[in-house]
Formats: C-alpha cells, sequence, structure tokens
C-alpha cells in the first residue's frame, strides 16, 4: 500500500511538472499564432492528464476492482429495494408530465375507481365511487406506480360530456317492447345533454381531425343465448352524472311491467 501511495505521488508529481514545463515553453514560442499556442496547450493539458489517470488506473488496479464489485452489489440491493418507490416516482413523472389525471377527476384503474382528492410523489389519493356514481365515502391510496401497468380511465378530464353505455337482459320474446320502453326513457332522460354534447365533440372532431360521433340516443341488440338478448343502451350525459341518468332509465324501464321480465346485466 506505502509502494503505491508513493508511486501514484509521483505520478501527480510528473503530470504537474510536465504541463508547467510544457507549458511555459509553448507560451514562449512567440513565432507561434495565438489560438495555434492556446490549442496546443489545451492539447498538452488532456495528454498529461489522460497519462496520469491511466497510470494510478493501472497502479490501483486490483482496489479499483474490488471497489467496483461493492459498489455493483451496493446498487443492485439499493435497485431491488427501492423499486416500488423508483416505479412510483415514474408514475408521478409521467402523470406530471402527460396530464392523465389531476385533482377532481374521476379516474378508473383496474377495479378501483374514484375522484382524486390528493397525489403526491409516491401516491394518488381517492374518494371512491360505488354503484350509481355514488362515493361510498371510503378513501383508496394507491401507488402512482399503478397506472403504468393496468390501464387507466379519466371519465371527466376534459371532457365536460360523455358517451355512456349500458346493458340489460331480456327475454327474446319480449325484445321490442323492451327496446322501445328503453328507448323513450334514454330520450326522456338524456336529451337535454343532446345538443351541448354534439357541439362539443364536433369541436373535438374538428381539433383532431376526426369524424364526429352520433350522440342521439341509441338502443343496440345482440344475441346471448337462446332466449337471452342483450339490449345496450348508449346516450350522451354530463361527465359525472352517468350513473344517475342510468338509474333514472333503468327504474323507467323497470316500472314499465312485468311483460319484459328484464333485469339489469352487469
Amino acid at each position: 500500500m506505502v509502494e503505491k501511495i508513493v508511486a501514484s505521488a509521483v505520478v501527480a508529481f510528473l503530470v504537474i511538472a510536465s504541463r508547467v514545463i510544457f507549458g511555459r515553453v509553448l507560451a514562449r514560442q512567440s513565432r507561434t499564432p495565438v489560438e495555434e499556442r492556446r490549442s496546443h496547450i489545451v492539447l498538452l493539458r488532456n495528454i498529461t492528464l489522460l497519462t496520469g489517470s491511466l497510470l494510478l488506473i493501472l497502479i490501483w488496479a486490483d482496489e479499483l476492482q474490488v471497489l467496483g464489485l461493492s459498489l455493483v452489489a451496493f446498487g443492485v440491493a439499493i435497485a431491488i429495494s427501492l423499486q416500488d418507490v423508483v416505479k412510483s416516482a415514474i408514475g408521478a413523472a409521467v402523470r406530471a408530465t402527460s396530464s392523465t389525471y389531476t385533482v377532481g377527476d374521476r379516474i378508473k384503474i383496474g377495479d378501483i375507481r374514484g375522484q382524486v382528492i390528493d397525489h403526491s410523489l409516491l401516491t394518488t389519493t381517492l374518494i371512491e365511487i360505488g354503484p350509481g356514481s355514488t362515493r361510498t365515502g371510503r378513501t383508496i391510496t394507491i401507488p402512482n406506480s399503478l397506472p403504468l401497468t393496468e390501464p387507466l380511465l379519466n371519465e371527466t378530464a376534459g371532457h365536460e360530456y360523455v358517451l355512456h353505455s349500458f346493458a340489460v337482459l331480456v327475454k327474446r320474446t319480449s325484445w321490442r317492447t323492451a327496446e322501445q320502453v328503453l328507448l323513450a326513457a334514454a330520450q326522456e332522460n338524456a336529451g337535454p345533454y343532446v345538443d351541448p354534447a354534439r357541439n362539443q365533440m364536433e369541436e373535438r372532431a374538428r381539433t383532431h381531425a376526426l369524424s364526429a360521433p352520433n350522440v342521439v340516443p341509441l338502443v343496440f341488440l345482440r344475441s346471448v343465448d337462446v332466449d337471452v338478448v342483450e339490449l345496450t343502451v348508449r346516450v350522451p350525459v354530463a361527465a359525472g352524472s352517468a350513473g344517475a341518468v342510468e338509474d333514472a332509465i333503468v327504474r323507467t324501464w323497470l316500472a314499465h311491467g312485468d311483460e319484459t321480465d328484464a333485469h339489469p346485466a352487469q
């Protein structure tokens, strides 16, 4: 160890001495243009620094190898222990740069649905939203890494009006009656939203060079079984009021009578 310290001191002395001596020699060459002398001095500085660094690496090669292995092992241990923290921090950065959601937005991640009330570097806090778009009063804290692995649906950001769909199941023999009742209920409850929703979606279509969707209430049919038909109701609603509108339509349909013999589907 003493020999290596002495050798390192000698290398440092030689590097400094060579830079000083040759630097003065180059500076005194008055016949050489100033810019050329300056470039020579810079080249000399870089050569001596590189040579000295290589000599020090050769002298301390064994110790540097041990240190390098220790640093690698330490880095791996830190990365493993803090991987969730790093993922959450990356998720926060993605949220901040892409504006995926902010406080006040209603979002759905996997099976979790709620309204954002707070977010930090590592976590996001939601007020849980249950059936019918009503708040349950419970708070849910999720790591910011979750949106990196799960699809995120933002129900409100940038959208005053949305197209909401839900499905019901009816007997094949009564689908016509059910369709008429559901369509009439949809037109009655979602009618006030048609014009403002159309204006917003036409504006959005022009901005993104897309075709504007049809926003009038519609009912779609799909055969599920020999005796069962699925009716999908699609209506324009104000963002955040989809549950209330759906509830009103379903109540009107169920109140029509037992002749539809149907029940809401999950």
